[in-house]
């Protein structure tokens, strides 16, 4: 018999390729998704370490307080909208990713089917093949 050959062999090669390229995407997007949010907790606790004692200020050193605190506001609001880009991105490389999965596994589900089938099929020709051996000694002895 014949030595087993998937005839989609190479399409399942291709999208195993892609599968593990969006894996490596989607671990890639959770990790700066994880800075982004890092750096939101970092700029968060520097507002709070910014906030000026309480006290009699001069006008001077009142806006310099005031100004402080605005950029860190900014710098809050520009990472809140970096971590919330990222988490877009995560979301949307997991969905490549599920999707690319799926495409392989169907293929992988096609595979083992048509294993299956060749390893009946083998199976039939060998016992076939037995059998054929063992009428052909039968009829040989019976005939002596």
């Amino acid at each position: 018999m014949k030595r087993y050959r998937f005839a989609l062999g190479g399409i399942q090669r291709v999208r195993r390729i892609a599968e593990e390229n969006a894996r490596q995407a989607t671990a890639e997007a959770q990790r700066e998704a994880d800075r982004a949010t890092a750096e939101l907790h970092a700029r968060l606790a520097d507002i709070g370490a910014a906030l000026p004692s309480p006290g009699v200020r001069t006008g001077s050193e009142f806006l310099a307080d005031r100004e402080n605190l605005d950029r860190h506001r900014q710098a809050v609001l520009a990472a809140r909208t970096a971590e919330a880009n990222a988490l877009d991105t995560l979301a949307s490389r997991r969905t490549d990713w599920i999707a690319a999965a799926k495409s392989l596994r169907a293929i992988d589900r096609m595979e083992e089917r048509h294993r299956e089938a060749w390893t009946a099929e083998a199976t039939r020709a060998a016992q076939l093949l037995t059998d054929e051996i063992a009428v052909t000694r039968f009829r040989s002895e019976s005939e002596r």
